[in-house]
């Protein structure tokens, strides 16, 4: 049976699986979600564009949840704060540019989930990233390195957006 899910531009897909990985990145944040990835419509088909180990890059809905095999829930807000162009722009801006920021993963977050210290210097320039952290960009979320997929969806929580679950 055919999926009939009609994907936006803009919706945020707060993802997780049972890898290593994801279970300790629930774990350091307390949350269900440990990634967080955003769809542009492209062609007419959906494309997620996330952070992953080769950097940022698209990758046609279907291709991503063979690859990935990430169960999740699509958050999308009744109206998106940009117009669908510039969000499109914006996003496809650092396809192959930003690369995962292990450092932030392995050590920033675990530390600031764990202290509450913030340990990095902002840099707006950075050519690195985490999927949370990229999605907050692409929403002008004020302090988007601190974010996690926690704080990812908490966000879309207390912003109203409408939940929709994705069953393949």
């Amino acid at each position: 049976m055919e999926n009939t899910f009609k994907f936006k531009t803009g919706d945020i897909l707060h993802c997780y699986r049972n890898t290593l990985v994801s279970k300790l990145i629930k774990l350091f944040t307390k949350s269900k979600y440990s990634h967080t990835a955003t769809i542009v419509m492209c062609w007419g088909q959906p494309y997620v564009i996330d952070v992953q180990n080769n950097g940022v890059q698209p990758k046609p809905l279907e291709y991503w949840l063979k690859k990935y095999k990430y169960k999740f829930i699509i958050a999308r807000h009744p109206q998106l704060i940009k117009p669908e162009d510039q969000y499109a722009r914006q996003a496809f801006a650092k396809v192959s540019v930003n690369k995962y920021d292990y450092i932030s993963l392995l050590f920033i977050h675990p530390i600031y989930a764990l202290t509450g210290i913030w340990l990095a210097k902002g840099d707006p320039d950075r050519r690195k990233d985490i999927c949370s952290e990229y999605v907050a960009r692409l929403y002008d979320l004020k302090s988007p390195e601190k974010y996690t997929p926690k704080d990812m969806y908490n966000y879309t929580v207390n912003k109203n957006f409408k939940f929709y679950n994705y069953k393949k």
